[in-house]
């Protein structure tokens, strides 16, 4: 007795069932068949509807994108589809959850072929369909006027609100990072350089004598000519080392100095008066040195700026 009872609950369950799914739609009377529901055709502005359309056929259509028959006044929020063939056919059931911006109709496959997926394919047009919908405003959305009625000021949907309140956070969030992004550029730009470092004198000396013997006037050799250059180069390397400036100065008025200031040791004094008084005889008393001469008054020169290279400056 007791399994009666549940089957003629499930029965009726069932049954329930069938009814309420044939209150929306009702069997095809012919194939193909295009059957269309809007729960709500008034929504308000921006307010979400939703529309569900069952299409069947003998056999599996494929059908063209949603936004290629969906008015564009319709923002699809969301959408789900179910697909079923048996012995009586196929048929497709879509659920489109929409919201709508104006007053619209939504125009289904006006004009549209479709093709069946099965081998071989068929093109035919489904019936066309048309629903209307009308946008309402909400309360919110009229404000009173100085004449006897109220005019709606169309200020749009609360989706739209939304959007502009979020468009003009982004935008102030851009500036925002902007400005910080240029002051920091800002301060790496305008920071305080440091120091050059000073000129590393020994090197710089070293490298114009390698420089002077690979020239015609060392090679050839032009001895007067090789003379000047180096002791161009000894006074430059003693000037900007030591800070003496007697380019105009003697022999002997520029070693007089050097005494007198007693930049660097003593043992190194007698080595820089030799090469200078070689070089003056040289330049001033016509003596004319072989190419070994040369060299060992280039060699004396290396030497001692080496040797002088790390002492201390005085101050």
């Amino acid at each position: 007795m007791k399994q009666v009872w549940w089957l003629m609950l499930v029965l009726v369950v069932s049954g329930c069932g069938r009814n309420s799914d044939r209150g929306l739609f009702a069997p095809p009377e012919s194939l193909p068949d295009l059957q269309v529901v809007m729960q709500n055709p008034s929504p308000k502005l921006g307010e979400a509807t939703r529309l569900e359309m069952r299409v069947y056929a003998e056999e599996r259509l494929l059908l063209p994108p949603v936004e290629e028959w969906i008015d564009p006044a319709f923002e699809v929020l969301d959408r789900s589809s179910e697909e079923k063939l048996d012995d009586r056919g196929w048929q497709r059931h879509m659920t489109f959850d929409l919201a709508l911006y104006a007053p619209t109709n939504v125009v289904l496959f006006s004009n549209m072929e479709l093709t069946t997926l099965n081998d071989p394919a068929h093109t035919f047009e489904l019936p066309f369909t048309s629903v209307t919908t009308t946008a309402t405003l909400a309360e919110e959305d009229t404000v009173p006027t100085l004449g006897n009625t109220d005019l709606p000021d169309f200020r749009g949907p609360e989706a739209l609100r939304r959007r502009t309140r979020n468009l003009l956070l982004g935008l102030g969030i851009l500036f925002l990072l902007l400005s910080f992004v240029s002051f920091f550029v800002w301060r790496y730009l305008t920071r305080p350089q440091p120091p050059p470092a000073p000129p590393v004198w020994h090197r710089i000396a070293l490298d114009a004598i390698a420089e002077l013997k690979t020239r015609p006037i060392w090679t050839e050799p032009d001895v007067d000519a090789s003379a000047v250059a180096l002791g161009q180069i000894l006074r430059r390397y003693i000037g900007g080392r030591f800070g003496i400036h007697a380019p105009e100065r003697t022999t002997e008025e520029f070693l007089l100095e050097v005494q007198e200031t007693q930049p660097w040791p003593a043992e190194h004094q007698t080595g820089l008066k030799d090469v200078f008084v070689s070089l003056d005889r040289i330049k001033f008393a016509g003596e004319r040195p072989g190419r070994d001469v040369l060299e060992s008054l280039a060699a004396a020169t290396e030497a001692f700026i080496l040797s002088t290279a790390q002492s201390e400056v005085p101050a």
